[in-house]
């Protein structure tokens, strides 16, 4: 075996994902799984399955190494490690003093073979998959990466040949020491705010690792990013979950700066264990994230984050029922956050589209109609594809709806110089023809409705559609039906919030804005020559309905 192969397994895991673990693999790695949790004394049930974890016990001991998968040899590790009755945290917080004496040596003996098969050719993939083990095992349990160096160390000193393996270098050593550290809680033992600082800049050179800092064709800040994965799951609050939230900022950043990155699905199982850990979603990944570069890379590695995608970017739920005789009822939900405001969800996929379009790095998207056909082109059914993002209708009916929720509800206001911008324009339009075709329809009557919304927010929207769509404007602006229940839906967002329950507060117009009075805002930051005619003095920028 070379001393580079070695050095791939030491450093870096992204091989292991090409790999095809099994359900035990799975287990281990997975962050919902029941084997990150001590389980209670085991039932007759679980006893005879004891029965049955020592006949694959004797098998593996005797059964030469030729028959046997590294998987089988990893999970057989795994068993005598008792992985199954502690955490990751448990392990990192017991070090390399973690075994009886009387396992000592079946576990080092499990390491060489293991090894071995490092050293075997690529056929059925055994190679990969031994140097998947071999990381995923280093980085999961402490004693065992000890044990992997002891037995590197001793096939050294028998090789009779040049071809020797070399343990992994000190650098990387050093990582395996420092984040287990943080998964073992030691780090948080620093009183010292300058001590915690110390070991923060630390950490986050070993997620900023390069290439030229040691494999050719990967990242060694892969290690790190596995190693943060498991950290995310940490019950941490206040200066601790700072900390973390730090790190992962720096990871972002990291992911940001190359398209290559092997670590797209280590942020995919990144996101999984926020989400387990029942920590806000909101604070680890903000629209104002996904801009630049990154949002480029998000789209080309689309298959790689399927979780990304389906909490951010699936479509809005509509159901548009009878409530009674007198009523009808309109429900939007979003099942993979429902505790998230439609603002938000819109601003995420509206944020990524708008970065896309205009990144240098994407020429090929200038549009969204070129999203779609990327996506296409791509494969059909592809995490992209089934995504909102390539959605027409939803990603029409969103910019119009951002474009409200930024003038209106938060306070930004429209030019009546410059007017509605035209992509704004030019949704408003499709909106409206869809409007017109399908307000007939029964099984569209709740996209109508939420179209319709939009379309009468404000007599701006409809000075805009008259001059494009005049032959059919009096069929698109219909009234919303009176006995519909919109309590909920589009209207709080699309609002002027300073009018509600303030109806002395009045309009003016200065310099191409509009303006109302209010004694709790600010001056506006533009000339003041005519608020001599208002009564109270002090303004905000808002666009009157």
């Amino acid at each position: 075996m070379s001393g580079d192969a070695l050095q791939t397994a030491s450093s870096s895991s992204v091989s292991g994902y090409s790999s095809r673990p099994t359900r035990e693999d799975a287990e281990e790695n997975d962050p919902t799984s029941t084997s990150l949790i001590a389980k209670p004394r085991r039932t007759l049930g679980s006893s005879m399955s004891k029965v049955g974890s020592g006949f694959r016990s004797i098998v593996t001991k005797t059964v030469p190494d030729r028959f046997l998968s590294p998987a089988d040899i990893a999970n057989e590790i795994r068993r005598v490690r008792k992985h199954h009755e502690t955490t990751i945290f448990q392990r990192h917080r017991e070090g390399s003093d973690g075994s009886p004496d009387a396992d000592k040596e079946t576990l080092k003996a499990l390491c060489m073979r293991l090894l071995i098969c490092c050293e075997r050719s690529d056929l059925f993939g055994f190679r990969n998959v031994a140097l998947y083990e071999f990381t995923m095992l280093g980085i999961n349990d402490p004693h065992v990466r000890i044990l992997f160096q002891q037995c590197v160390i001793e096939v050294n000193r028998t090789r009779e040949h040049d071809d020797a393996l070399f343990p992994e270098p000190p650098q990387f050593s050093d990582q395996h020491a420092l984040w287990s550290d943080l998964l073992g809680g030691r780090v948080f033992e620093a009183a010292d705010e300058k001590e915690l600082n110390k070991y923060s800049a630390l950490l986050k050179v070993s997620l900023s690792m390069g290439p030229g800092s040691s494999l050719k064709f990967r990242s060694t800040g892969y290690l790190g990013f596995a190693y943060l994965s498991h950290a995310l799951l940490m019950d941490v609050k206040d200066r601790k979950l700072k900390f973390l939230m730090g790190l992962w900022e720096h990871l972002l950043k990291v992911l940001a700066t190359d398209a290559r990155h092997g670590g797209w699905e280590v942020l995919d199982a990144s996101i999984r264990n926020i989400l387990s850990s029942e920590k806000r979603m909101y604070d680890f990944l903000r629209p104002s994230h996904f801009v630049g570069d990154l949002a480029v890379y998000l789209i080309w590695n689309a298959d790689k984050i399927p979780t990304l995608y389906r909490i951010f970017f699936s479509p809005l739920q509509v159901q548009y029922t009878p409530e009674n005789k007198d009523q009808d009822q309109l429900n939007i939900s979003y099942p993979p956050m429902e505790h998230w405001s439609i603002p938000v969800i819109v601003a995420y996929a509206v944020t990524v589209t708008y970065s896309l379009v205009s990144s240098p790095q994407s020429k090929e998207v200038r549009s969204l109609e070129d999203l779609r056909r990327y996506a296409r082109r791509a494969q059909t059914g592809t995490t992209l594809a089934d995504s909102v993002l390539c959605d027409e209708k939803w990603m029409t009916f969103y910019t119009v709806l951002h474009y409200a929720i930024s003038c209106y509800h938060s306070n930004h206001g429209i030019s009546l110089a410059e007017g509605i911008p035209r992509p704004v324009r030019d949704s408003l339009c499709i909106l409206a023809s869809w409007c017109a075709e399908l307000r007939n329809q029964e099984s569209n009557r709740a996209l109508v409705h939420l179209i319709s919304q939009l379309i009468n927010v404000n007599r701006y929207f409809k000075e805009a559609l008259v001059e494009d769509y005049d032959s059919t404007l009096p069929l698109i602006l219909f009234r919303l039906p009176s006995k519909e229940n919109r309590e909920g839906c589009l209207q709080k967002y699309t609002c002027i919030t300073l009018f509600e329950n303030v109806p002395y507060l009045r309009r003016y117009r200065i310099n191409g804005k509009y303006f109302i009075t209010s004694r709790l805002q600010r001056w506006p930051p533009m000339s003041t020559k005519r608020l001599r005619y208002s009564s109270s003095g002090l303004y905000t920028v808002l666009v009157g309905r």
